[in-house]
């Protein structure tokens, strides 16, 4: 141990310097080596620390450099199969909207769904694309003139079916809407006019509740010498209504409810039959005169 006061070495285990005789401080030995080799390891420490920290940065950087390259190139590449992929589906939507614009069961499809929700408007819209796209289809007109008939548009309805007509002529299915409209408007004028058109066809049994047969008279006409007793007769037995006079049994007539008595004169019998649904039969005629002799 060294003095602190005259620097004389004290023996071990003294407490008193034998030179000075100054009191022992105990204090460790101080190395001027060993401190200069501390200060250059933890110099170069410091140093050898930073320099693989700037050389770790600079690796970084660079390799940041590349990363951020890698994801533009990754990300540009994804942008670029976005708008190939929207593109193409463009394409392909253009290429299922004009094949659809040329599809009759396409268009008469939407024509159906709209019907079922009572968007007559549209219904009537995609029916009629229908129809061009297939002119000799009757299902497509036949819808339209059913939406008309419901909305209360029967004589656009009756265009319709005519039209239907002039491509197809008379069948079952035309001929019953035909009679369906005009019975509802009462028109049976035309249901006898659309009889005539189909009369020595089958279709004439559509028309076997509007067809009303001419009354029968017992006698015919001509001239007798006595009182004639006449019955008027109707096959389907339908009332009868009668006139004397000649005027329109229609306007003037009594309902018949027997035989008719004819005595001296001439009398121009009139008579018509009328079904239960109010439609009369053509006027039958017969001229009598009796002559007492």
């Amino acid at each position: 141990m060294i003095c602190s006061k005259c620097g004389a070495l004290i023996p071990a285990g003294k407490i008193y310097c034998s030179v000075c005789g100054t009191a022992v401080q105990l204090i460790p030995d101080y190395n001027f080596i060993e401190d200069d080799m501390l200060s250059d390891i933890v110099s170069r420490g410091v140093k050898g620390a930073t320099e693989g920290e700037n050389k770790f940065s600079s690796e970084k950087g660079k390799g940041g450099k590349k990363t951020n390259h890698k994801y533009v190139f990754i990300w540009g590449a994804v942008l670029v199969l976005v708008i190939a992929t929207a593109f193409a589906l463009f394409c392909v939507h253009g290429k299922i909207k004009k094949a659809q614009d040329r599809s009759y069961d396409y268009q008469y499809s939407l024509g159906k769904e709209y019907q079922e929700i009572e968007d007559f408007n549209n219904a009537v819209l995609y029916y009629n694309r229908a129809w061009e796209l297939s002119p000799e289809d009757t299902n497509a007109p036949y819808e339209i003139a059913d939406i008309y008939v419901k909305e209360g548009r029967e004589d656009e309805a009756v265009s319709v079916i005519q039209r239907v007509i002039e491509i197809h002529g008379y069948d079952e299915t035309n001929c019953k809407k035909l009679i369906a409209i005009y019975d509802s408007q009462k028109n049976y004028d035309k249901i006898r006019e659309l009889c005539e058109e189909v009369r020595g066809s089958s279709l004439l049994d559509l028309f076997e509740d509007y067809l009303v047969d001419q009354p029968s008279f017992s006698r015919i006409s001509g001239t007798y010498t006595d009182k004639q007793q006449i019955e008027i007769t109707s096959s389907k037995g339908y009332d009868i209504y009668y006139t004397t006079d000649g005027s329109d049994p229609t306007v003037s007539g009594q309902l018949y409810r027997g035989e008719l008595n004819l005595k001296n004169g001439t009398s121009l019998v009139s008579a018509v039959t009328k079904s239960p649904k109010g439609i009369y039969s053509e006027v039958v005629k017969a001229l009598y005169t009796i002559r007492k002799e």
